[in-house]
């Protein structure tokens, strides 16, 4: 609804799925529907200027999750926002964990205008923090990133091959309350963009990476390149040149590691489109010498799209680590929007 101003919705859900029983007493909730609530609302300032408020709720037999909280933005002198949101949730699970509470915020600033783009975010999840009707990947974290870039117009008269050159650097530092370990993350990019529909960027890094309590401090660079050489064929390059860890439970280590992919794409006709790629990827083992792996991965993709409604694509693939050749072969058929009609054969060749 609306009133002046003001927005407002609301949402309610039940789920039956929670209350099956599975036969094997493990579930306490047999029969029993899980309530989903959400309530927004939002009042409009000026332009895109807000201020807002926010309730999430459900409730599940004698345990509920009950989060509120508040958001708002507000742009300021043409190029600057401020934005943020801040919630604090309200748990009882009496069978698992007891009674929760617990807070997260976001807060960020942006600045953009043609010569200048700047960021700066921070936002922290308390470890008890629970809302289950949102998506987040962690609690018990503080993090905060950074992204401050200059754009340049070359002159056309001194350097016609460029457009537009971006140099930026961004970064991260993220601290885990749980583990007293944190993780950060710096970069320094030039990154041009060339007037034959091609760029390339080149990337310094700095990454330190708390893993199996060690805190790794990987340094590496990276080219990219992508070029359109004609309306029928692209080029595309990756080069990856530094550390990297081996990410194992009981073994890890970071070693020198070198991560290569090229592809090629030809579109000769409208219908015809065939993509090769390779990618070569190793890890050395500082403690042995010896690389840890080495692979070759081949790919060729070849498809033809007859009509609007029909194409057909074969693709073959060969892993050089597993030693297997893969193959795909599909037809598809779209009767109507909405409804299509797959048809594909797939093997394995060791």
């Amino acid at each position: 609804g609306e009133v002046g101003k003001t927005t407002f919705a609301f949402l309610g859900a039940g789920d039956e799925w929670v209350g099956r029983d599975p036969g094997d007493n493990s579930n306490l909730y047999v029969g029993k529907n899980a309530i989903y609530l959400v309530g927004r609302m939002k009042k409009t300032l000026s332009g895109e200027n807000y201020i807002g408020a926010l309730f999430a709720g459900k409730e599940l037999g004698d345990s509920h999750n009950w989060v509120a909280g508040a958001d708002f933005r507000f742009r300021f002198k043409k190029h600057h926002s401020l934005s943020g949101n801040f919630l604090y949730s309200m748990s009882d699970q009496p069978h698992l964990i007891g009674k929760s509470d617990g807070g997260a915020f976001h807060l960020g600033w942006d600045y953009n205008s043609r010569p200048l783009e700047a960021m700066l975010f921070a936002e922290h999840f308390d470890k008890n923090f629970n809302m289950e009707t949102a998506f987040y990947k962690r609690t018990g974290i503080t993090n905060i990133y950074y992204y401050f870039c200059p754009l340049w117009y070359p002159n056309s008269d001194g350097f016609p091959w460029i457009r537009r050159l971006r140099t930026f650097t961004f970064g991260f530092y993220t601290y885990d309350w749980v583990t007293g370990m944190h993780d950060y993350f710096t970069q320094i990019v030039i990154h041009p963009f060339m007037s034959w529909n091609g760029w390339f960027r080149l990337d310094a890094n700095l990454w330190g990476e708390s893993w199996g309590g060690t805190t790794y401090h990987k340094k590496f660079f990276r080219f990219w390149s992508s070029m359109q050489f004609t309306k029928w064929l692209n080029v595309f390059t990756l080069l990856r040149v530094g550390d990297s860890l081996y990410y194992d439970e009981n073994d890890h280590f970071m070693g020198d590691y070198i991560n290569w992919r090229s592809e090629l794409t030809i579109q000769a006709t409208g219908g015809f489109n065939q993509n090769f790629s390779y990618v070569y990827e190793t890890l050395e083992n500082p403690r042995t010498g010896k690389n840890q792996y080495n692979v070759h991965i081949f790919q060729s993709k070849t498809t033809y799209q007859f009509n609007e409604y029909f194409f057909v694509r074969a693709q073959i693939q060969y892993d050089s680590f597993r030693k297997i050749v893969l193959t795909d072969l599909l037809a598809s058929f779209t009767l109507i929007p909405g409804t299509v009609v797959h048809l594909g054969y797939g093997s394995l060749h060791e």
